[in-house]
């Protein structure tokens, strides 16, 4: 057996997504092009909005979140509950990038994330 067959094989963007909504069940995996639309029109940026701020997480409350976008595109059934606020991640869009990544990165990078949406969730929990 060579060293490379004895390596553990790093987790899915699936696999790593569950772990994360199962430590944090306001988080909410979504295609980046769908969190740019949330975010440009929450914050109503004007123009294209091709510069985002925060645009790997972005935290909103439910009712708003369903306005600018809907149940499908969100990945979720029609029978899915959704937390009041919900924490947004972007998915990778380079998988060669994510590809190199050790498990522990990823999980890393997505806790980082997960952490600074609840952050957030929590300052604006607390100004409402």
């Amino acid at each position: 057996m060579s060293s490379d067959e004895l390596k553990p094989q790093p987790l899915s963007l699936e696999a790593i997504e569950t772990l994360v909504c199962r430590a944090e069940p306001r988080v909410l995996f979504v295609e980046p092009r769908i969190l740019r639309r949330v975010i440009v029109q929450d914050r109503r940026i004007p123009g294209l909005g091709l510069q985002v701020p925060h645009s790997k997480v972005f935290t909103i409350e439910r009712e708003r979140l369903l306005v600018f976008a809907d149940r499908p595109e969100l990945g979720l059934t029609p029978a899915a509950e959704l937390p009041l606020r919900v924490i947004l991640i972007g998915r990778p869009t380079d998988d060669e990038d994510f590809a190199r990544l050790t498990t522990e990165e990823r999980l890393h990078q997505f806790w980082r994330l997960a952490f600074h949406g609840r952050v957030h969730a929590e300052i604006e929990q607390q100004i409402d």
